[in-house]
């Protein structure tokens, strides 16, 4: 869905080229981890992508005992589903929630995300083990596709994407048309 958000905001993808030219350099410039983690927008960027599209729609869990919350009673070992999808789009906790902005994560916003609110991994002592190493590879790919193209609209997108949670994966219904130009 990142390469979708590039050829949706344009604006975006022209702030997130010229971080990866003062940050990393030219084309084939050495990518470093420390460098990945110095690129502000480019972590803004692919957090609210992530809140727009969070890869898992849903995620369970159990209470190991009988707890009320808010009037609403969950019995020990019930099964509790939470909507990823569905949480990062509630105007409860977001201003304009189908709107495209990736200044909600930047260092001066971030102290207003209410917690929990924002889950793409889950939360908590069973979040995904993976989410840092998953993290970084996508930030390298992003910054390695951009060093070398530009992501443009092709005459099949849609915006905002149709999308489906088959297979619990939230993902594009019908695929995702982008095209890449080479820089």
């Amino acid at each position: 869905m990142a390469t979708h958000s590039l050829a949706a905001y344009p604006d975006c993808q022209n702030r997130l080229s010229s971080e990866i030219h003062d940050v990393i350099g030219q084309r084939d410039d050495a990518i470093s981890y420390d460098k990945i983690l110095s690129m502000e927008y480019l972590d803004m960027f692919l957090q609210e992508t992530l809140r727009m599209y969070p890869p898992a729609g849903r995620f369970n869990r159990q209470p190991n005992q009988d707890v009320e919350i808010k009037g609403l009673k969950l019995l020990k070992g019930e099964d509790v589903t939470f909507s990823t999808h569905a949480l990062h789009r509630n105007p409860l906790f977001w201003s304009e929630p189908d709107r495209f902005d990736p200044e909600r994560f930047a260092s001066h916003s971030k102290d207003a995300i209410v917690p929990y609110s924002f889950i793409p991994f889950g939360a908590g002592p069973r979040n995904c083990v993976g989410m840092k190493l998953a993290l970084a590879e996508v930030k390298m790919a992003i910054v390695r596709l951009l060093q070398h193209s530009r992501i443009e609209r092709s005459p099949n997108f849609s915006v905002p994407p149709e999308i489906t949670t088959k297979g619990g994966i939230l993902r594009p219904k019908d695929g995702l048309f982008v095209k890449v130009v080479r820089r």
